[in-house]
C-alpha cells in the first residue's frame, strides 16, 4: 500500500492517462477512415466528442473526489477503461457497418458521414475517456491528502498530464502506428491502462485483472477485425496518411481503394489500357500540344494509371515524372500494379512542395491527387496554387485535372474552375461520359484547339469527338469570391446526394 501512496505514483498516474487520452484520440482517426475517410468532418466529431467527455469526465471525477476520495476505486475505473479499450478495434467495424452513411436516414451523403461518423465515436470514446477525465480531480483531492499546497499539486499534476498528452500525439504517429498498425497501437494504449489499474492489487485482484485482460486478448485477435472481409481484397495495409486495400474483380482487373472506399484511386487492367473511366479522357491531351516532345508531370501517382496510358499511347512522344505523397502506395503500385516496369520517374512528396523545388518546366501537368471532393487537398485548389502551377509550365503548356463527385452547377466545380480562370487565360470544363458527376478541366495561357487536325489512335478517337463536342469554355467571374491559401471551404462546397451512391463497405 505504500505504493499506492507515492506522490510519484500519482505523478505517474496523471502522465500515463494523458499519454492514453491523446494517443487514443489519433489513433482513432485511423480506426474510424477505412468506413468514414479521414476529412476535416470527422476529426472535427472526434476532437468533439474528446473534449465533451473530459469535460463531463472533470465535473463527476470532482464530485466523485469529495464523497470517495479514494485512489483504489481511481484505479479500478482505470483498469476497467484499458479492458474496454481492448474491445474497440473489434467493436468498431461492427458499429461502422451498422451505422454508415450508406443507411443512415439522411438526404446528402455529408449529413449523413458526420452524424453516423459521429455515434461511432460516441460510442468508443465517450465513456473511455469521461472516465479518464475524471483522473484530474480525484488526484488532486488525494494529493491534498499529503501536500496542502493545493495550487502547486494540481500545477504538477496538470504539467504531467499534459506532458503525456504531448508524448500521446508524438507516439502513435511517429513510432506505433507505423510501426504496429493500428490495432495493436491501442493494445498498446490499454495494456498501459490495465498495468496501471493493477499497481498495487491483491493477489485475486491481480489475477483476475490478467485474466480479463488474456481473455480479450484472445478474442481481439482470435476474431477477423479488418475493415473488408470482401474476398475480392487481395492485399490491405495502412500507412501513416490512410488506409490502403487493392481488390481485384473476376477479369483480373485491380483497383487501388483507400479508406472507406468512396471510389477508387487506380485501375489497372493488364489486357486493355483503357479503363472506361475519367482516366481514359486525360490520353487525348498530348494530341492538343504542338510540341514534338512532351514533359508530362502528373500530381499523385497512385497505382500509376494515367502514366501507363500515356506511356502506352505516347511512348516515344512523351517523358513523364510522377508525385505521390506516400511511400506505401508507392510500393503496393510496385508489387500489384505494375508499375515498376513504367519508365518513369517517381518523387516521394508532396505535390505542391515538389512544384515549390523544381525549376523544371512542363507541357502537361495532370493533377490528379484525389478520388473524390471529400479528399481534395485543399491546398491545391487555391489561386496561389494555379500560379504556382503555371510558372511551370511551358509557354503553350496545358494544365488538367478531374473533378468527381460535383454538378453541373454546383459550388465546388464554380469556384474550382474561377480561381483558376483568375490564373490562366483559357479555361474548359467537359463533362466525361464515365460518370454524370465527372467533369475534365483543361486550362492553359493560349487557346487549346480541340479541332487539332492530328491523326489520333482509334482507340482514342471516340473519347476525342465526345470532348469536342461537349467542351466549354469558364468565363472569369469578377465577382465570385476565389479559392485562396486563406480562404478554402473545399468540403463545404459539395452536394453530392446517397441517391444512386456506391460505397465499398466490405
Amino acid at each position: 500500500m505504500a505504493l499506492l501512496s507515492s506522490k510519484k505514483t500519482l505523478l505517474l498516474i496523471s502522465f500515463i492517462t494523458g499519454v492514453c487520452v491523446v494517443g487514443m484520440e489519433i489513433t482513432a482517426s485511423r480506426l474510424l477512415a477505412p468506413y468514414f475517410g479521414i476529412s476535416i468532418f470527422i476529426w472535427s466529431n472526434i476532437i468533439g466528442v474528446v473534449l465533451a467527455a473530459l469535460a463531463l469526465g472533470y465535473y463527476l471525477g470532482g464530485r466523485l473526489a469529495e464523497k470517495r476520495p479514494s485512489l483504489s476505486l481511481l484505479l479500478d475505473l482505470v483498469l476497467g477503461t484499458g479492458l474496454f479499450f481492448l474491445l474497440v478495434p473489434w467493436i468498431t467495424p461492427l458499429l461502422a457497418r451498422l451505422i454508415n452513411p450508406a443507411v443512415f436516414p439522411a438526404d446528402s451523403f455529408l449529413s449523413a458521414l458526420v452524424w453516423s461518423s459521429l455515434l461511432v465515436a460516441l460510442f468508443i470514446l465517450a465513456l473511455p475517456l469521461t472516465v479518464l477525465g475524471m483522473v484530474s480531480p480525484m488526484l488532486i483531492k488525494i494529493y491534498s491528502f499529503q501536500e496542502t499546497r493545493v495550487g502547486q499539486i494540481a500545477g504538477s499534476l496538470f504539467a504531467l498530464s499534459t506532458l503525456g498528452s504531448l508524448v500521446g500525439s508524438f507516439l502513435p504517429t511517429l513510432w506505433l502506428i507505423p510501426a504496429l498498425g493500428t490495432r495493436l497501437t491501442i493494445v498498446v494504449f490499454a495494456l498501459l491502462l490495465i498495468f496501471l489499474g493493477l499497481i498495487g492489487s491483491s493477489f485475486k485482484k491481480l489475477a483476475f485483472g490478467l485474466f480479463l485482460t488474456a481473455v480479450e486478448l484472445i478474442l481481439l485477435f482470435g476474431l477477423p477485425v479488418s475493415a473488408s472481409a470482401n474476398k475480392d481484397i487481395i492485399y490491405q495495409t495502412e500507412s501513416i496518411y490512410q488506409n490502403i486495400r487493392v481488390k481485384q474483380d473476376q477479369s483480373g482487373r485491380r483497383y487501388m481503394i483507400f479508406n472507406e472506399g468512396l471510389g477508387f484511386e487506380s485501375i489497372y487492367d493488364p489486357n486493355s489500357a483503357l479503363t472506361g473511366t475519367f482516366y481514359d479522357y486525360f490520353s487525348i491531351l498530348p494530341y492538343l500540344i504542338p510540341e514534338k516532345k512532351i514533359n508530362v508531370l502528373v500530381i499523385g501517382f497512385a497505382g500509376g494509371t494515367i502514366p501507363r496510358q500515356l506511356n502506352y499511347f505516347f511512348a516515344d512522344k512523351v517523358a513523364i515524372d510522377a508525385v505521390e505523397i506516400d511511400p506505401k502506395v508507392v510500393k503496393i503500385a510496385e508489387d500489384y500494379f505494375d508499375s515498376d516496369q513504367l519508365p518513369i520517374n517517381i518523387y516521394q512528396e508532396d505535390g505542391r512542395q515538389f512544384l515549390e523545388r523544381t525549376a523544371k518546366q512542363y507541357e502537361l501537368i495532370i493533377v490528379d491527387a484525389f478520388q473524390n471532393e471529400f479528399y481534395i487537398p485543399w491546398t491545391l485548389t487555391t489561386r496561389e496554387f494555379w500560379q504556382l502551377v503555371d510558372r511551370r509550365l511551358s509557354r503553350q503548356g496545358i494544365l488538367a485535372m478531374n473533378l468527381n463527385g460535383g454538378q453541373t452547377d454546383s459550388d465546388l466545380l464554380k469556384f474550382v474552375t474561377n480561381t483558376q480562370a483568375s490564373v490562366f487565360d483559357k479555361v474548359y470544363v467537359t463533362a466525361t461520359a464515365s460518370s454524370a458527376a465527372n467533369f475534365m478541366i483543361t486550362a492553359s495561357q493560349s487557346q487549346i484547339d480541340f479541332n487539332s487536325e492530328k491523326k489520333v489512335d482509334p482507340q482514342l478517337q471516340g473519347l476525342f469527338e465526345e470532348v469536342k463536342n461537349q467542351i466549354s469554355l469558364v468565363s472569369f467571374n469578377s465577382h465570385l469570391k476565389l479559392i485562396t491559401d486563406d480562404w478554402a471551404p473545399i468540403e463545404r462546397m459539395t452536394n453530392l446526394s446517397l441517391k444512386g451512391l456506391k460505397i465499398d463497405w466490405q
